[in-house]
């Protein structure tokens, strides 16, 4: 009896142990919370709320909700100040919590509420505040919006592929899409309000420091996770919904972070070709884009991954001595089959890195350049019939032989070149008549 008694004991005061240690690790990261709201810091709150630098399953380990609810008022009940935010993050780490044991439902739950409570007792307070427009030490909690939005985002895209595999998403990213739009139009609002009463000027950079701290600073980051929730859905009336409170600001896009102005465009085209099918759109929102980001940024990479492309569609090759290393060696040959009405190289280069373009979403473009290749050997032919025959005859009059002649041709010139190394080193020489056989004109 001793035994099963110490034995039993002993197996409890280990759980104890443990759950003593999951609550130590989650008071100490509450105090740094704690410090952060007391001293107005947006920037560290957002990073501890996101789990930027920490690993949640430490924090969390061994944790219960009870545990969190009373660990978390203990830490933050003893300021006013800090007292505010204590259900607030109470919800919010509660999500994370739900999440990290796979309970999409309450994860949902707490995630909605996390940001009705900071939208009705955070930043309705502040806007109403003795009927004054937001303050800049006011809305210095910015960031910490961003997190929670991202979040609801994050969450909100799981649950709803969570429940697709039951054929029923219970309009989660509806319900997601009228939560964000209740802080898209808190942000248009003090927009509006701010250059009614007072026009923007151009001010320096110290004063533009001090600008990033408004509510409606947020307003791009907040209209990019609804683009994210319809790419998930593919609903462009959503889409649209959300785009008119941006563009009635076009002409003041500048005023912005320019951060969160790139990353919408970027969206905006990416949406408007890979759901639109609208090369025209994308173009227009992607060079936009180009010219507004900084040029050491990981952007840059990413527009260009898209722009790169519908250039080449509308007819404008790309400067490969300006381009990084990365995109020479997959565009070089694509430029060197257009320059020289080459099939083959295209082909071989599609084929070659088809993995890297499917993954880019760029890979049914790509393959849509076949016709351009085939125009311009076309129009080489057309250009030796003008030169060699007398002009009475027909030159634009083709004759198929004459085609698949220079088709054979250009199979022999790929083979000689070096992409035939790099691309198809197994492959052997093969005749003009094999290519007339081995050839398949779909086009």
């Amino acid at each position: 009896n001793f035994r099963i008694t110490h034995s039993v004991m002993s197996s409890s005061h280990k759980t104890k142990n443990k759950n003593n240690r999951g609550s130590a690790n989650l008071a100490n990261y509450l105090k740094i919370l704690k410090v952060c709201i007391l001293k107005k810091n947006g920037k560290v709150l957002s990073h501890c709320f996101s789990f930027r630098t920490t690993d949640k399953r430490d924090v969390f380990a061994n944790m219960t909700e009870p545990t969190l609810l009373s660990v978390c008022k203990t830490a933050l009940n003893g300021n006013q100040q800090t007292q505010l935010w204590t259900m607030i993050i109470f919800y919010h780490f509660r999500s994370i919590l739900e999440m990290l044991n796979e309970r999409y439902s309450c994860s949902w739950n707490s995630c909605r509420t996390a940001l009705k409570l900071l939208k009705d007792d955070i930043i309705e307070v502040t806007m109403n505040k003795s009927d004054k427009l937001l303050d800049c030490n006011d809305v210095w909690y910015l960031p910490v919006i961003n997190s929670m939005l991202r979040n609801l985002t994050d969450v909100a895209i799981k649950y709803a592929q969570f429940l697709s595999q039951f054929e029923n998403d219970n309009d989660i990213i509806v319900n997601a899409f009228g939560d964000i739009m209740q802080i898209v139009r808190m942000m248009t609002a003090d927009h509006t309000n701010r250059h009614k009463n007072k026009m923007p000027v151009k001010t320096s950079v110290k004063s533009k420091a001090k600008e990033k701290h408004f509510l409606s600073h947020g307003l791009f980051f907040t209209v990019n996770q609804i683009i994210k929730l319809c790419d998930a859905i593919n609903n462009t009336t959503y889409l649209n919904h959300a785009l008119q409170e941006v563009e009635k600001f076009r002409s003041m896009w500048i005023t912005f972070p320019l951060s969160d102005v790139v990353t919408h465009l970027y969206y905006k085209g990416r949406f408007s070709y890979q759901r639109n099918n609208d090369l025209m759109a994308a173009k227009k929102e992607l060079s936009f884009a180009w010219r507004l980001c900084h040029s050491n940024s990981m952007n840059c990479y990413r527009i260009l991954l898209l722009l790169v492309p519908i250039q080449i569609c509308s007819g404008f090759l790309p400067n490969l001595a300006l381009m990084p290393p990365c995109f020479v060696q997959r565009f070089e040959p694509i430029v060197f089959a257009l320059k020289h009405a080459n099939i083959f190289v295209l082909k071989s280069a599609l084929d070659f890195y088809q993995t890297d373009m499917i993954n880019a979403g760029i890979y049914m473009l790509m393959l849509k350049m076949d016709l351009l290749v085939f125009r311009q050997l076309l129009r080489k032919l057309y250009e030796m019939r003008v030169r060699s025959i007398h002009m009475d005859n027909k030159p634009h009059v083709i004759p198929l032989k004459l085609i698949q002649t220079a088709i054979g041709v250009s199979r022999k010139q790929f083979v000689a070149s070096k992409w035939f190394q790099e691309f198809d080193g197994n492959m052997t020489t093969s005749t003009d008549n094999d290519v007339e056989i081995t050839f398949d004109i779909d086009h």
